[in-house]
């Protein structure tokens, strides 16, 4: 296996070259990191490990792989990030991205196998190690972009790989690739609507105002006729957090390009193709939801002149895994009775498709358009109450414009319209509607 890693690594790293003893400290710090985990848990929570008992390592392996029942938080979000530092153990010790993500699986594998105890789980592997990666490389290449401008902001966005550099005595390559960075803050008028379709159009309306929200947009390289040179070195960051009387909301999208070509280029207009690879999650108290795919894109901007532009990106992409609530479940429903044990989401997969549109213009202002539509499949076996085999379409669309007030500021409308449709076969369709209209301020930082 570790001659197989230094392999990958030659072929593909266009960065520094890790040697041997790079490997094996990598190696030694996945077992660290797994060490730790299970030991605070078990002080903490007394947590059963099969670390602690030889037989239940044995019967790991001879256990049947299981979609687990964990919480929603704990599987779609704990998890990309733990393994996250698994690829991150790897990939600050100068090792490129594809052997830190046979690191990652690595770190996965060791956790469900020797140390968990129970069946093994079949999407905390996918999850860990794919989600876990994609995160990885984004916190690693953001981690190099604070450090070259306040150090500590590295330790907050890469924990484990400032604490390796810090043991090995080396620092992290500082660079300046951020292409825009922004800031906002607002409130809005939060409205949710469910209905059992075709029953009746009104089972539960919610009208909250006014909700708080704040979040962050970060696009790490110019997108448009970008050529790649390392894996992961383009991506965007959308982040959103509202906070009402009935309603919390977060969500955070990874969207980034894991190869890009451009196919023309000249003074006015650029374009590109590749292939893409995200990782999104919503929470919300009525409705979440989280998605790992991977596809081709297409991407083209154009100037008109030196005051306004116009670019558009596109992606056809498939669901890996993607994870969808069931209503009747979240909601406690009297109507359909599951299981305690059963999880209040389904595992899917299934086809997506992403477009973005932007328009600026130094004198009108900026128009932004995204619409993100998802049909999703249950895996097989991977629920099983009858009642829960269902088909969800879910489409999210977000239009804004905003207007330059002094200096970075901007004052800006937006909304964001998610509506999700899941289509049973033993019982009722439901459809869950959320509305998001609000007024905001944003500071751009670059």
């Amino acid at each position: 296996m570790l001659l197989i890693i230094v392999l990958l690594s030659n072929i593909y790293s266009e960065e520094q070259e890790a040697n041997i003893s790079d490997y094996i400290v990598s190696a030694g710090e996945i077992f660290y990191i797994n060490g730790t985990i299970a030991v605070l848990d078990k002080a903490i929570n007394n947590t059963n490990y099969a670390l602690f008992n030889l037989d239940e390592i044995k019967n790991n392996f001879n256990s049947s792989w299981v979609w687990d029942n964990s919480h929603f938080l704990r599987n779609q979000l704990a998890h990309p990030y733990f393994g996250s530092l698994y690829f991150n153990s790897a990939r600050s010790n100068n090792i490129s991205f594809f052997p830190s993500l046979l690191y990652t699986a690595s770190g996965s594998f060791i956790w469900e196998f020797f140390i968990e105890n129970g069946n093994i789980s079949i999407n905390d592997l996918i999850t860990t190690t794919f989600s876990g990666a994609i995160t990885g490389e984004i916190l690693y290449r953001l981690s190099c972009e604070a450090f070259g401008y306040f150090k500590p902001l590295s330790w907050i966005i890469n924990p484990f790989g400032s604490l390796n550099n810090f043991i090995r005595n080396q620092e992290f390559q500082p660079t300046t690739n951020i292409y825009n960075f922004s800031f906002y803050t607002g409130a809005s008028l939060y409205n949710y609507n469910f209905f059992f379709d075709p029953e009746d159009l009104n089972t539960e309306n919610l009208i909250n105002f006014p909700d708080f929200n704040c979040g962050f947009n970060l696009i790490y390289n110019n997108p448009y006729g970008h050529k790649t040179k390392e894996i992961l070195d383009q991506f965007e960051i959308v982040s959103k957090f509202n906070a009402g009387n009935s309603n919390n909301l977060f969500s955070i999208d990874f969207d980034g390009t894991l190869y890009s070509l451009p196919v023309y280029l000249n003074n006015s207009f650029l374009s590109a193709i590749g292939l893409s690879a995200n990782y999104n999650i919503l929470y919300s108290d009525k409705v979440f939801y989280s998605n790992n795919s991977y596809g081709l894109l297409f991407n083209l901007y154009y100037d008109f002149n030196k005051n306004s532009s116009f670019g558009l990106v596109s992606e056809i992409n498939y669901s890996l895994l993607g994870t969808t609530d069931n209503y009747y479940i979240y909601q406690n429903d009297t109507k359909i009775n599951f299981s305690p044990s059963e999880l209040n989401y389904t595992y899917n997969n299934g086809p997506e498709i992403i477009l973005k549109i932007n328009f600026t213009d130094d004198t009108i202002g900026n128009l932004s358009v995204k619409n993100k539509f998802l049909v999703l499949f249950p895996w097989n076996n991977s629920f099983s109450d009858s009642k829960k085999d269902c088909i969800t379409f879910t489409d999210s669309f977000y239009v804004n414009y905003e207007h330059l007030i002094f200096s970075n500021f901007y004052l800006g409308i937006d909304d964001n319209l998610i509506f999700k449709k899941t289509i049973f076969t033993d019982c009722d369709d439901t459809c869950q509607f959320i509305n998001n209209f609000g007024i905001y301020l944003k500071y751009k930082i670059k």
